[in-house]
């Protein structure tokens, strides 16, 4: 037997599910580095803070400040290539896939290294940060 909408009962489309946001290395590399990048932030707060605390205490005060330097990191990835565009690739790291297709999965390894940023100025006056 056929169903038909009640009177003034709209029928609606279902949405069609889309599938995950598509990585791609340039999103995946750079979310690496700044989460380096954040993670040393907050390792630099939480000292600073530390430090306060030590300066108010008789015999902390005497003492180092607990941190440490995030001098380098090294990154390797193993990935495939999904598809290609003008800009950027996309790329999948499902690990399923990897083990399928594992002869044709790429590597790329790269290091984070900590920099001092120098600042410069431009004959326009413009000031121009640099690592």
């Amino acid at each position: 037997m056929r169903k038909t909408p009640r009177k003034g009962i709209r029928s609606v489309k279902e949405p069609e599910l889309k599938g995950p946001p598509k990585l791609t290395l340039k999103t995946l590399t750079s979310g690496i580095a700044l989460a380096a990048l954040n993670a040393k932030r907050i390792i630099d707060i939480e000292a600073a803070s530390i430090k306060k605390e030590y300066e108010k205490d008789e015999l902390l005060k005497h003492f180092s400040v607990p941190t440490f330097e995030l001098s380098e990191i090294e990154v390797e990835l193993n990935f495939l290539i999904e598809d290609a565009g003008e800009n950027d690739i996309v790329v999948t790291l499902d690990a399923e896939k990897l083990s399928r297709f594992a002869e044709s999965a790429s590597r790329v390894k790269f290091r984070l290294t900590s920099r001092a940023l120098k600042e410069y100025t431009l004959p326009s006056g413009e000031k121009v940060l640099s690592g």
